[in-house]
Formats: structure tokens, sequence, C-alpha cells
């Protein structure tokens, strides 16, 4: 909250995550991280061998696949997010704008910080598009 200039990207902030819940993203997560769950613990104790120590690896590689598949919210998640919370934020008699520009100050105040962009559900705040 310390980051935000106005009312309006406090309200596009609101708007966004209620986009989330409106959307009922946390519940289609729940179900997709049951399931990889139940398939991981599958596919470990298909493959492994108390035998062989490099079974362990094929283990340890099915749970990083299924950590991958779990990320909080899928890029999809967050754009669909973002159109709810652009449409809550004009709702509620803020500019919509104003989620921009406190993109950009997210963009800022996490410089040299984010992860690798494979690993990230949030697109890049500073990536352009080529036209």
């Amino acid at each position: 909250m310390k980051l935000m200039g106005t009312e309006g990207e406090l309200a596009g902030v609101l708007g966004h995550e209620i986009g989330h819940v409106v959307a009922r993203h946390a519940a289609e997560h729940l179900a997709k991280a049951q399931l990889t769950e139940g398939l991981t613990g599958a596919a470990v104790l298909v493959t492994y061998d108390p035998d062989d120590p490099s079974s362990q690896r094929t283990a340890a590689v099915a749970a990083l696949i299924g950590n991958l598949i779990n990320m909080k919210f899928s890029r999809d998640d967050e754009l669909e997010a973002d159109r709810l919370g652009v449409r809550f934020t004009s709702e509620a008699g803020y500019d919509p704008r104003a989620m921009i520009s406190m993109m950009e100050t997210l963009a800022q105040a996490s410089k040299g910080q984010r992860p690798l962009e494979f690993f990230s559900t949030h697109p890049n705040p500073d990536f352009k598009p080529a036209k």
C-alpha cells in the first residue's frame, strides 16, 4: 500500500484480486493440485526401486514437474483477473487506467528481483510486444 499513489490504484489491485475470487481460480487450482499430486505420487511409486539409487532422481523430477504444473495461478488466470479488475474498477467509479500506473510502480519496485520468466505466473511488466 505504501507504493500506491491513488485510490484508483488501490481499487485496481482490489478489483484484480476480487477477479480471482469471482472466477474461482483458487478452487480450480486446488482441484488441479489434488489431481497432479495423485498422478505424481503414482509415478513415483511405479518408478521407485529401493535397489536403484538413480530412481530417486526420477522421483525428484516427477515432483518438480508437479510443482511446475501447480504454480499459483496461470497466466490465463492472471489475464482473466486483469479483465475483471478493469471492469470492477470502472464500475466502482475509478479510472481503470490506474492499474497501468500501479503495474509500472510494481515493475520499478521489483527491479532485479523477478523470478525467471518461465517460472513466473505474472507476465513481465517490462515486456514490450513486437509491433
